[in-house]
């Protein structure tokens, strides 16, 4: 996931002097998961800043950490003072196996007000109503749409529902010669669960004990989905995904101002920036289904957790650092370290909804969308990752006509219900 960008202001910071003869600072270890060269410039120099303010401590930053490696660290009894997470998919089961520590004591005693935080950020990262990381610059999704694309195809605005997005696709799309697609409206796939959205569908149900795979409205979605690919063709999807190449890089296709509509993140702007600079796109809210207004403003969230692993030898320290992140450290990052080349959500509300702040208009609509009342994370629960895999590899086979959706999602519930209800029998969790 991206996160920070890198720029530096010239706005000064407070530097103490320390005293002749005191102390040591308390050297402490914050394993980082982000590996983009400008990312972790940015993130160490916010460390810094921190480093420079509070002298009773310093922080080293230890880049691209793979999850594997911390949890290895964390099952050593020889873990980080404090880490962040390449994705919120994995807190659940990261939580139930004991291996993040559970933050609600920290934020009582610190009195964090997380009133001030969007919804969505923070359901992102909590697990049975209680906070077992804490956001750190999310990831929100839009559509984005080439202007240029649908002015040649006569269409006037991007679609609000899913039978207009079908239509306007259908004008979008292009077919060569050898009977190959060279220019696509759009391709959907299952992305964070949000076309069930799109129909007010949930992936569980309201306690989070039981997942819900054959939702109605799931259901229906997926339906959508199946027909859709049926209608332009699988084969001829493929083939054009396969030549035209890579996701959110220069050969994405709608980078590559091919594809006429896509579902992205923030962060797929800097890369429009670099490989894309006379593609003329907006954005504008996911489509929901026709018949559920509801719905409208619907979408997801994603991100870089910030976690305190369980063994860690300065947990108060680490809560400490946490808290300044989330507060001071959140708004030196929008000010002082946030640029175009790596762009993501802050996660408190007194950001998003100041647009001045944002370094583009386009930004600014990413924020303020990430606050709506229908930004909804995948779920958190013991086996978020398997059911996230299991209906992706389901959806998969049902797009291709390689089995129904009946079959696909009850197979999916067959497989992910007994791993959640044996995952919560083991829990350390208090569900």
């Amino acid at each position: 996931m991206l996160a920070l960008g890198l720029l530096l202001t010239g706005a000064s910071v407070a530097m103490p002097t320390r005293a002749v003869g005191s102390a040591s600072p308390k050297e402490l270890k914050f394993w980082l998961a982000w590996t983009d060269t400008p990312v972790i410039h940015a993130f160490n120099g916010l460390i810094d800043d921190y480093n420079r303010t509070h002298s009773s401590v310093h922080w080293t930053v230890v880049p691209a950490v793979a999850q594997d490696k911390l949890v290895a660290s964390i099952t050593a009894a020889n873990p980080p003072d404090a880490a962040s997470l390449i994705t919120t998919v994995d807190i659940g089961s990261l939580a139930s196996n004991g291996a993040v520590v559970d933050l609600q004591p920290f934020i009582a005693r610190s009195h964090l007000n997380l009133t001030n935080y969007t919804s969505a950020s923070l359901s992102s990262v909590a697990v049975y109503g209680h906070q077992y990381g804490m956001p750190f610059m999310e990831d929100t999704y839009m559509l984005y749409y080439n202007k240029a694309l649908l002015t040649r195809a006569h269409i006037a605005r991007p679609p609000r529902t899913l039978s207009e997005v079908e239509a306007d696709a259908k004008k979008m799309t292009i077919t060569g010669s050898n009977g190959s697609y060279t220019q696509v409206g759009f391709i959907p796939t299952f992305f964070r669960g949000i076309w069930g959205l799109a129909y007010g569908g949930r992936y569980v149900d309201a306690s989070a004990h039981h997942i819900t795979a054959l939702n109605p409205r799931v259901v229906a979605s997926v339906h959508w989905l199946a027909d859709y690919w049926k209608t332009f063709n699988p084969d001829k999807l493929d083939r054009f995904n396969t030549g035209a190449g890579g996701y959110a890089t220069g050969l994405d296709p709608f980078v590559a101002g091919k594809l006429g509509m896509e579902v992205a993140g923030e962060y797929l702007q800097p890369t429009l920036q670099q490989y894309g600079p006379k593609v003329d796109y907006g954005v504008a809210p996911i489509p929901y289904a026709d018949g559920y207004p509801a719905a409208a403003n619907l979408g997801s969230v994603g991100g870089n957790p910030l976690v305190i692993p369980r063994g860690s030898r300065h947990p108060q320290d680490a809560w400490n650092l946490i808290q300044w992140l989330e507060t001071t450290g959140t708004e030196l990052t929008v000010r002082k370290y946030y640029v175009a080349d790596m762009q993501a959500v802050p996660e408190l509300k007194s950001i998003v909804f100041n647009p001045s702040l944002a370094p583009t208009p386009t930004m600014a609509a990413f924020w303020h969308y990430s606050a709506g009342q229908n930004i909804l994370p995948w779920p958190s629960t013991p086996v978020s990752q398997e059911y996230n895999d299991a209906m992706s590899a389901a959806v998969e086979k049902i797009i291709h006509g390689q089995e129904s959706v009946q079959a696909g999602l009850t197979g999916v519930q067959q497989q992910i219900a007994p791993q959640l209800a044996q995952a919560l029998q083991n829990s350390r969790l208090n569900h």
